[in-house]
């Protein structure tokens, strides 16, 4: 439970830090949900620990 709070608070800094939005929005680029959707991440992300 205390992993899952942490990766909710990582997702809610990257919509609300403006740098981090820049990497983190090709997540929700997509006009379709499909079984990409949630892995979609660009390479920085991983780095800093961000989940989609």
């Amino acid at each position: 439970m205390v992993r899952d709070l942490v990766i909710y608070c990582q997702h809610v800094l990257l919509h609300a830090v403006p740098a981090l939005w820049r990497l983190h929005r090709m997540h929700h680029a997509d006009l379709e949900f499909d079984v990409t959707t949630g892995v979609r991440s660009p390479i920085p992300g991983p780095l800093i620990g961000a989940r989609t």
